[in-house]
């Protein structure tokens, strides 16, 4: 995994103290004992607004995953679009038909391949990191993911 070779495995006492976020998820935080869990509450803190729309009463963004992004890329741009009231110049094909330049030649999203793109954690992760990512994410509200390559929808998504 790279990165996650200098993360450190749950949170220390200081670590919440000093972090307000992590004060007020510090029950949840305390129980946290592996990279990957640290690594999933930390998005799970940072996204369980957006997605369980605690703080969107207002309708003023629309939600989309990264995998309707990869997977759904004129689907997806189109509903951006609109939600907007924006409209292009080019034909939406066209207009996702570019990978981002940021893309490496190895990807499967730079072939085209975007679901193997997209199941590439199920490679990588054993079966006890994948059930302690979801379970973490999930105790913090957020049950948009489980085993699946693709997240549930939502109806207002």
């Amino acid at each position: 995994y790279g990165a996650w070779d200098t993360v450190t495995p749950g949170f220390t006492p200081n670590e919440i103290e000093a972090n307000q976020l992590f004060k007020n998820n510090s029950g949840l935080l305390s129980r946290v004992d592996s990279v990957e869990g640290r690594l999933a509450a930390i998005w799970a803190m940072s996204n369980a607004p957006a997605l369980n729309r605690t703080i969107n009463t207002e309708k003023r963004w629309i939600t989309l995953t990264y995998e309707d992004l990869i997977s759904k890329k004129e689907e997806s741009l189109q509903r951006v679009l609109e939600a907007w009231g924006l409209d292009i110049n080019i034909p939406i094909e066209e207009a996702v038909s570019p990978v981002s330049g940021t893309t490496l030649s190895s990807s499967p999203v730079y072939s085209g391949e975007s679901l193997k793109q997209l199941s590439y954690w199920k490679d990588v992760l054993s079966p006890h990191q994948i059930k302690t990512i979801i379970n973490t994410v999930n105790d913090f509200g957020v049950d948009l993911y489980d085993e699946s390559i693709m997240p549930r929808q939502y109806p207002d998504y």
